[in-house]
């Protein structure tokens, strides 16, 4: 889900697996790179999981982009 004022802005949405998801934002000159990624109640080999995905999907982005990584 996007919020209404970023709807015209938004570039892509991906969901990489079940708990993780990216958005990417146009704004001002820049494209932002939300991560949504809940972990609360994760085993500790999902959150390993999780994080060699993280890494995996933000070593993609360019370093002028800005990267937000909320769970």
């Amino acid at each position: 889900m996007v919020f209404e004022r970023f709807r015209d802005s938004t570039v892509s949405v991906e969901r990489c697996d079940d708990r993780l998801m990216k958005i990417a934002v146009a704004a001002k000159e820049r494209l932002y790179h939300f991560f949504s990624a809940p972990q609360s109640g994760c085993s500790d080999q999902a959150k390993e999981e999780f994080w060699s995905l993280l890494d995996e999907k933000t070593a993609k982005i360019p370093p002028k982009d800005v990267i937000i990584v909320a769970g």
